[in-house]
C-alpha cells in the first residue's frame, strides 16, 4: 500500500521522503498511517477491514482520493454519520449553513442550502454536468447481458482508444444487486454495470466520463429512474450557490494546483491551458507534429524557436497551417498552450495524447483577476439582445451579433442562427469524402452512397456528402473549403465530432440567416418577464423545445411520411 501511494503521488508531489507508516491503535483493530512529506493531510488504512479513510480538508482528501483510485476498490460497507455531519445536515434542512465555514462568508448577504427538490430528481431532468459534479457519476440503462455489454464497449471504445486488453469485468456485491466493473487497459476510470436494475454509472474525471457516456450512448437507453444526490454533491452544490452569488472580488485569489482547475478558467483566468511533459524537447516535436497531422495535416516549420523566461528557456511549437503556439519550458516541464479558446481547445486536445497533469500551482494573471471581478459585479462584455421601451416588449437582433468570426459563435449558436455547424477543408473533394467514409465507419458502419451529389452556388460549387445509414448530410463549399453541417442538432454534432478529427476550424466571418435572426428574437422574448393575458399566437414547433412543447403544447413532436408499418418496425427495433 505504501508503495503504491509513494509511486502514484509521486506524479502529483514529487518523492516521499517518509520513511515508513505510523501506528497507531483503533476501535476496529490496528491503523497505519500514511502521510507525505510534502502534503498536509492523511491516509489511515485499517488492518483487516481494508478501510482506507482519507484526512484533511476537501483539497487535500480529493488529492488522496485521486491517488487511491488508481489502484484501490470502492468501500463498500455501512457508514454511520458523524456527529458533526448530522449537525450540518441538519442545519441545511433547515436552511442554515453556519455549521460549514468553509462554504459560508461572513454577514448576512449571501446565504446558501441545497434546494430539497434537487436531491432526489428523475435523471431524464439533470443534465450530465449536473450527474457528474452532484450526482456520482453520469448514468445510462442497461438491460442485456453482462457478457454481450463487455463485448460492445469493447467493440465500441477499439475506434477511440485501441484494443482492450482487460480479459473480464470486475465484480462487488451492493445494497440492491452486483455491480460488474469495466474497465479498459488504455484508461483511467471505469463504468459500473449494476444487476439487475441494469444502472449503467461512468466513474472517473468528468473528461474520461464523457468519454465513457459517448460510447455508451451508442447502444444503451437512457437512465429514467430517480437519483439522489450524494453528500459531496449537496455540499458542492453549497459552494457553486455561494461562488454564484453577487460578492465583490477585491483581493488576488491564492494560488491553486492545476489539476483543481478546469481546462475554460485556466484559458480565462490563469494565461493559457497547462499540461506537463518531462522528456526531450526533440520528442515533443516528433509527438506534436504527428498527433497534430490527424487535424490540420502536416507541419512544415522546421524547428522549434527558442525564447528565455523567467523560468528558464522556452520552446515554442507551432504549426504551419494553425495559428496560436504551445510553449514547452525546459526543466520544469510547463507546457503552455496560446491563442483564443478554440486554438487552446485544440492544442490540449492534442497533449492529453501524450502528455500528463500539469500538478504545480498556477497564478491568476492581472487580466484573470479583472475579469473574474467584472463578472462578480455582474458586467459582462456582451451587448444586450433584448431592448424593451415603455410599457410594451419589443425585441430586437443586437446587429454585431448579425455578422461574427465563426471562432466566436458556439456550436449551438451556428446550429441555432446561423444555418448549421462549420469547419473548414482545404483538400480534394474525393480525398474529403473518403475520410468521411473512414470516420463514420467505426460509429454508424460502412456508407454505399456511392459519389458525392453536386449542386451550384453563389459563390462557387457546393458537393453534398450523405450516409447511407443518416439523415442529413455534410457540404461542402468549393473553393472556399466550408463545410457546413446540415439536420437536426444531433445530427449536426455526429457530423461535427467525425470532421473535428482530419478538418480545421472555420474562421471566416458568419452571417446570421433569416431565420436565425428570427430565432432569435423568439429566443430574447421567452426569455424576458412578462405578463400572458391571452392565448399566445401558434409558433412553429422548429422554434419550441422539446421541454415547451411538453410543459405547454400538450407532447414532444416529430414527423413521419413513411408507412405505419415500416413506423411500427422501427420503433420496436
Amino acid at each position: 500500500f505504501k508503495a503504491l501511494m509513494d509511486k502514484h503521488s509521486k506524479t502529483y508531489c514529487g518523492d516521499n521522503l517518509e520513511d515508513g507508516m505510523t501506528r497507531t491503535p483503533s476501535t476496529a483493530g490496528e491503523c497505519l498511517i500514511w502521510k507525505h512529506s510534502e502534503l498536509k493531510g492523511a491516509v489511515y488504512l485499517t488492518v483487516g477491514s481494508g478501510e482506507v479513510c482519507c484526512q484533511g480538508n476537501e483539497e487535500q482528501q480529493r488529492l488522496f482520493y485521486d491517488i487511491l483510485t488508481q489502484f484501490t476498490d470502492p468501500w463498500d460497507q455501512k457508514l454511520e454519520m458523524t456527529k458533526g455531519g448530522r449537525q450540518l445536515l441538519a442545519a441545511e434542512s433547515r436552511g442554515e449553513t453556519s455549521e460549514a465555514p468553509k462554504l459560508i462568508t461572513a454577514g448576512p448577504q449571501r446565504v446558501a442550502t441545497v434546494d430539497p427538490a434537487q436531491v432526489a430528481k428523475s435523471a431524464l431532468e439533470i443534465s450530465l454536468e449536473d450527474q457528474y459534479n452532484y450526482y456520482g457519476g453520469m448514468r445510462r440503462k442497461w438491460l442485456g447481458s453482462a457478457s454481450l455489454f463487455k463485448k460492445l464497449m469493447d467493440d465500441h471504445s477499439k475506434g477511440r482508444v485501441g484494443i482492450n486488453f482487460e480479459d473480464g469485468m470486475g465484480h462487488m456485491p451492493a445494497r440492491d444487486g452486483d455491480i460488474l466493473v469495466w474497465k479498459h487497459s488504455a484508461l483511467k476510470g471505469a463504468v459500473l454495470l449494476t444487476v439487475p436494475s441494469g444502472e449503467v454509472c461512468c466513474q472517473g474525471n468528468q473528461e474520461q466520463q464523457q468519454l465513457f457516456y459517448d460510447i455508451l450512448i451508442e447502444f444503451t437507453d437512457p437512465w429514467d429512474q430517480p437519483m439522489e444526490m450524494t453528500k459531496g454533491g449537496r455540499q458542492k452544490m453549497v459552494a457553486d450557490s455561494l461562488s454564484a452569488a453577487p460578492r465583490q472580488i477585491t483581493a488576488a485569489p491564492k494560488p491553486k494546483r492545476a489539476q483543481y482547475i478546469s481546462p475554460q478558467d485556466q484559458y480565462l483566468y490563469y494565461g493559457g491551458m497547462r499540461r506537463k511533459w518531462v522528456g526531450s524537447p526533440d520528442l515533443f516535436k516528433a509527438l506534436m507534429d504527428k498527433h497534430s497531422k490527424t487535424y490540420c495535416g502536416d507541419n512544415l516549420e522546421d524547428g522549434m524557436t527558442r525564447t528565455p523566461s523567467t523560468a528558464g528557456e522556452c520552446l515554442i511549437w507551432k504549426h504551419s497551417e494553425l495559428k496560436g503556439a504551445v510553449y514547452l519550458t525546459v526543466g520544469s516541464g510547463e507546457v503552455c498552450c496560446q491563442g483564443n479558446e478554440e486554438q487552446q481547445r485544440l492544442f490540449y486536445d492534442i497533449l492529453t495524447q501524450f502528455t500528463d497533469p500539469w500538478d504545480q500551482k498556477l497564478e491568476m494573471t492581472k487580466g484573470g483577476r479583472q475579469l473574474l471581478a467584472a463578472e462578480s459585479r455582474g458586467e459582462t462584455s456582451e451587448a444586450p439582445k433584448l431592448i424593451t421601451a415603455g410599457p410594451q416588449r419589443v425585441a430586437t437582433v443586437d446587429p454585431a451579433q448579425v455578422a461574427k468570426s465563426a471562432l466566436e459563435i458556439s456550436l449551438e449558436d451556428q446550429y441555432n442562427y446561423y444555418g448549421g455547424m462549420r469547419r473548414k477543408w482545404l483538400g480534394s473533394a474525393s480525398l474529403f469524402k473518403k475520410l468521411m467514409d473512414d470516420h463514420s465507419k467505426g460509429r454508424v458502419g460502412i456508407n454505399f452512397e456511392d459519389g458525392m451529389g453536386h449542386m451550384p452556388a453563389r459563390d462557387g460549387d457546393i458537393l453534398v456528402w450523405k450516409h447511407s445509414a443518416l439523415k442529413g448530410a455534410v457540404l461542402l463549399t468549393v473553393p472556399s473549403g466550408e463545410v457546413c453541417c446540415q439536420g437536426n442538432q444531433e445530427q449536426q454534432q455526429l457530423f461535427y465530432d467525425i470532421l473535428i478529427e482530419f478538418t480545421d476550424p472555420w474562421d471566416q466571418p458568419m452571417e446570421m440567416t433569416k431565420g436565425g435572426r428570427q430565432k432569435m428574437v423568439a429566443d430574447s422574448l421567452s426569455a424576458a418577464p412578462r405578463q400572458i393575458t391571452a392565448a399566445p399566437k401558434p409558433k412553429r414547433a422548429q422554434y419550441i423545445s422539446p421541454q415547451d412543447q411538453y410543459l405547454y403544447y400538450g407532447g414532444m413532436r416529430r414527423k413521419w411520411v413513411g408507412s405505419p408499418d415500416l413506423f411500427k418496425a422501427l420503433m420496436d427495433k
